[in-house]
């Protein structure tokens, strides 16, 4: 806190260095991104948060997906990709194609997500999706004093989206590969 030379007080945000920072990552939105771009994810899954954590402190990186998507990004990407994440798994509902709908993934990230805020476990969430229907709990969690980050992946973050958070970021495909963080499918070769 300190003093302005009008005499109100203010609230100074704690240096980046000592802010604690959670990603919480949309599994769905993240797969659909990377098959899309044709991306071999190589390292660990917490590097795509920490390019845009500023020097903030990564208490835990969160990804929320089911189990047969979870399954399919291992066999896909390189199978330590999630050693430093904590998993967290909704249902998975058979669509008849071979594919599955998710459900109840959403709402384990709104939970964490309010929660870890209501408990002062991080000063800034950044969150992996271009999910608009995540607007209003990201405006409930800033009501509780924290910061919001959005990243997307490959294409603009969407307007609403930008409008509730303090910072938002896109990463592109060839940020991706030139941080070393994944590689071109041999797949699409």
């Amino acid at each position: 806190m300190y003093k302005s030379y009008d005499g109100n007080i203010k609230l100074r945000a704690p240096a980046l260095q000592v802010q604690k920072a959670m990603v919480f990552i949309d599994g769905t939105n993240f797969r659909y991104c990377i098959n899309g771009a044709d991306i071999k994810i190589i390292k660990p899954i917490h590097w795509i948060g920490e390019l845009f954590l500023e020097g903030r402190q990564l208490v835990r990186t969160y990804f929320y997906t089911c189990e047969p998507h979870l399954a399919w990004l291992e066999n896909e990407h390189e199978q330590d990709i999630f050693q430093t994440a904590k998993i967290v798994l909704g249902y998975a509902i058979p669509t008849g194609n071979g594919n599955y709908s998710e459900k109840g993934v959403d709402v384990h990230l709104v939970a964490d997500l309010v929660y870890h805020a209501a408990m002062q476990n991080y000063d800034y969430a950044l969150i992996v999706t271009t999910d608009q229907e995540f607007v209003p709990v990201l405006e409930r969690v800033q009501d509780l004093g924290c910061q919001i980050g959005i990243l997307s992946l490959f294409r603009p973050v969407p307007r609403e989206l930008q409008n509730v958070c303090d910072e938002a970021f896109s990463l592109s495909k060839d940020q991706l590969l030139s941080n070393n963080i994944g590689i071109v499918n041999s797949h699409s070769m």
